[in-house]
């Protein structure tokens, strides 16, 4: 029952049916909100009730570990797959929400210091992506009322920052080094390894390998796709400070993930005290 509760939260497998049509359909700063804010908060008591209070009875650990390893993988695998044939934004978004979950809880189910380190250091990285992420959308549809992605066509010509914040955002969920993304990935995915969770690592190397399709057709409309109004897109000043913001963290983190790392072995310690 907690894993059910909890999956409908995060959107796990097999548990995500209300994200796309939610995030399709939701004004998209509700939808940012619901992919991030309840998202992580979620995580945070996924990591205190599993991780801090079931991981007592070795045993019984292991039973709902494994569980949890066999949804994230389906997770992984379902998310990305029903990406590719996204033709509107938002709902993209939610499927590499979905598929992102299933990233994460790989730290969840090594049920380490250093799983919980990964979760809270991709799951910060993955606020700064996703926030970047839908605030172009936001500002796109309001100038233009679409969120198709060939809609999206010449928006580096249209709005710079716009184009490059957004392919920046894309490219960190991917796992694209040097961005955030990538070093996120490496925490999450070196703690399963150490736990003996190699065969799910190699699906999440796997399924990140698929999501760079998907996530380059989308920089390919914006970069090599003619726009049809060639009229400049205005970024207000607070969107365009929120875009700056998730811009500099996203690749600040993954050039200098030190900071931030420090703060999440803080929240790992919290978990497994000395």
């Amino acid at each position: 029952m907690l894993i059910a509760g909890f999956g409908f939260k995060v959107s796990l497998v097999p548990f995500p049916m209300w994200s796309p049509d939610v995030y399709q359909g939701a004004p998209t700063p509700v939808a940012a909100f619901l992919a991030v804010g309840s998202k992580a908060a979620a995580f945070a008591a996924i990591v205190r009730i599993f991780i801090g209070a079931l991981r007592v009875d070795t045993n019984f650990h292991q039973t709902w570990a494994f569980l949890l390893a066999v949804l994230a993988a389906l997770t992984m695998i379902i998310g990305n797959l029903v990406a590719i044939p996204q033709t509107n934004i938002k709902r993209m978004l939610a499927y590499s929400s979905i598929a992102q979950a299933g990233y994460i809880m790989t730290g969840i189910v090594a049920s380490t210091g250093s799983g919980v380190k990964g979760v809270a250091f991709y799951t910060m990285l993955y606020v700064f992506a996703t926030v970047g992420a839908f605030t172009v959308a936001t500002v796109f549809a309001n100038a233009t009322g679409s969120e198709e992605i060939r809609d999206f066509a010449g928006l580096s010509q249209r709005s710079p920052l716009m184009a490059a914040v957004m392919t920046v955002c894309l490219l960190s969920m991917a796992g694209i080094p040097p961005l955030a993304g990538f070093m996120g990935k490496f925490y999450l995915f070196s703690a399963a390894v150490r736990e003996g969770y190699l065969w799910l690592v190699l699906i999440g190397l796997i399924m990140s390998m698929v999501s760079v399709y998907y996530y380059f057709s989308v920089t390919k409309v914006m970069y090599s796709v003619e726009a049809r109004d060639a009229a400049p897109i205005p970024v207000p000043a607070a969107a365009k400070f929120v875009l700056l913001v998730a811009l500099v963290a996203t690749i600040f983190l993954g050039i200098y993930p030190t900071p931030l790392a420090e703060l999440a072995n803080l929240a790992a310690a919290a978990v497994f005290p000395q």
